[in-house]
């Protein structure tokens, strides 16, 4: 480690490329090997819906859209070559009708799959909201010739059934679905049951083999067709897919499958009894915590595409596109290494953010209650002594997250950086909110930033921002009375109920340096 300590929360993360006198290795003497997949999102067709991904009996990569248009919605079909679009209308899909949700009855295509004669298969749900609420049913058809005949199976009706998946079989043997909390059913071309093959989550069908991820992703399961056992696969790695937060997704590839999952993308061939993993997920979108797998689906020359739902809170859909890049270092060739003491979601999300940016950074995250143990008090204390012993022999991490270590310590022994030059214009006044980045100033220098801060919002009337003590308490007696009284909402001081304290609480921060006397607090005050 070089120089002193940075310490930092998220908004820093993503400056990091600056601080390149700030630890990290580099060993020019130790050639690292080429070749690496890349991602890079691909642009979605304009005011469409993604619905699946599936490939043709001529390995060609079809793409579902509901497309919204100004005439009313509408199914396309795309071909995806080499990253760009190619629309195709083929005659099954014109016997689905696009939803109208004027309507008190519509339906919605939830999954296909194309035949080798031109027809398919597809899961549908019909809603009806006829009789006040939502009704729904679902629904399994074989289209051709813009016709379809209704094969859903006699077990589905009157029941929860709630399919996720459905891919062909091979050689016209009909379909395979799958069906939540039951596993994976091979349908005949008619919808009648010829098998159940246990497992949840998501399946893949490779030849006469299919691939199940086991219930609650704890191991990824292979059945022969026809066969009453299956086979359990090693994990890459020896990790099980458990306790990952987004899921999991697999997809059929030449002689095999790809197995996506945060940690990768794993490749698994189908007389092989362990995978391989060929995209590191700690590198890639995968291994934010916001991605969660909505599909995948690969093309005729072997490149993966997944599909990834909304960050929280955002409505933009991604589509990414990874391509093996020969001339690409194999790894990164400069690490950081990030220490918190606790697991937070949003510094995940910042280390795989930057990470795309940065591809020649891997950032090594170290968690203190898993070095230590989660416990009380006294196991906090341990796992401070033991990162404090590391800072005094030089050897402790590059950036640490503050999240009850002692940053008044740190700053008093000159522990940490100062980030004013990393910063540059967002350590200038007026830039950040100069109350959030207060309590870190010393003097001219900056030496942490924060990686969120809550901003009170509120409804209402008679409080401003820079309301006093008193004003608080006035207003808290005023809202109690008025609604008492019976007052509208719009006539009280606030929008919702409140209390004094709760109150106190929203402003403690920004005005806390104006209700206390300069030379502190005294009893009783």
């Amino acid at each position: 480690m070089k120089g002193r300590l940075i310490a930092l929360m998220l908004a820093l993360l993503l400056a990091l490329p600056l601080l390149t006198g700030c630890g990290g290795w580099e060993d020019p003497e130790d050639p690292i090997p080429l070749g690496r997949y890349v991602e890079a999102e691909i642009e979605l067709p304009p005011e469409a819906n993604l619905i699946g991904f599936q490939r043709d009996s001529a390995g060609e990569l079809q793409v579902l859209f509901l497309q919204h248009e100004s005439s009313g919605a509408r199914y396309v079909l795309h071909a995806l070559r080499d990253g760009r679009w190619t629309p195709d209308e083929p005659d099954w899909l014109a016997a689905f009708p696009p939803p109208d949700y004027q309507e008190n009855a519509y339906e919605t295509i939830d999954g296909f799959a194309p035949c080798a004669d031109g027809s398919a298969y597809a899961l549908v749900t019909q809603v009806d909201r006829s009789g006040g609420g939502y009704a729904f049913t679902r629904h399994l058809y074989r289209a051709a010739d813009g016709q379809r005949q209704d094969i859903t199976p006699a077990s589905w009706q009157g029941s929860d059934v709630l399919p996720g998946g459905l891919q062909v079989a091979d050689q016209g043997a009909g379909c395979f679905v799958l069906l939540t909390n039951l596993g994976v059913v091979h349908y005949g071309e008619d919808g009648t049951e010829l098998a159940t093959y246990p497992g949840n989550h998501c399946f893949s069908l490779s030849g006469q083999c299919l691939y199940v991820m086991e219930s609650g992703y704890t191991s990824l399961l292979r059945y022969r067709l026809g066969a009453a056992e299956p086979e359990k696969l090693a994990y890459p790695n020896g990790e099980a897919v458990r306790d990952r937060w987004n899921g999991a997704v697999i997809v059929p590839d030449q002689d095999g499958v790809l197995v996506a999952d945060p940690k990768g993308i794993h490749r698994y061939i189908n007389d092989s009894k362990s995978g391989e993993t060929i995209v590191d997920g700690a590198l890639n979108t995968m291994n934010m915590p916001s991605a969660t797998f909505q599909g995948m689906g690969v093309d005729r020359d072997g490149v993966p595409y997944i599909y990834y739902a909304p960050d929280r809170g955002a409505t933009a859909w991604t589509l990414v596109r990874y391509d093996f890049q020969p001339d690409t270092p194999a790894y990164p060739s400069k690490e950081l290494v990030l220490y918190s003491y606790e697991d937070h979601m949003v510094v995940r999300q910042a280390i795989s953010a930057f990470q795309r940016q940065n591809p020649d950074y891997r950032i090594t995250l170290r968690i203190g209650t898993e070095e230590i143990g989660v416990g009380d008090a006294a196991t906090r204390e341990d796992a401070i002594q033991a990162l404090n012993a590391e800072l005094l022999s030089g050897q402790g991490p590059d950036i640490l997250i503050l999240d009850g270590l002692p940053v008044e310590s740190y700053l008093e022994n000159g522990v940490l950086m100062d980030l004013t030059q990393a910063l540059g214009e967002l350590a200038e006044p007026g830039a950040l909110k100069e109350a959030a980045l207060a309590p870190y100033r010393v003097k001219n220098s900056l030496y942490a930033v924060p990686a969120r801060f809550q901003l009170p919002l509120y409804f209402g009337k008679g409080l401003g921002a820079d309301a006093s003590l008193a004003d608080i308490a006035t207003a808290a007696a005023a809202y109690t009375q008025a609604q008492a009284a019976g007052d509208k909402p719009e006539d009280l001081p606030f929008m919702r109920p409140t209390s004094f304290r709760g109150r106190v609480q929203m402003f403690y921060h920004a005005n806390l340096s104006r209700w206390l006397p300069a030379d502190g607090p005294t009893p009783g005050s």
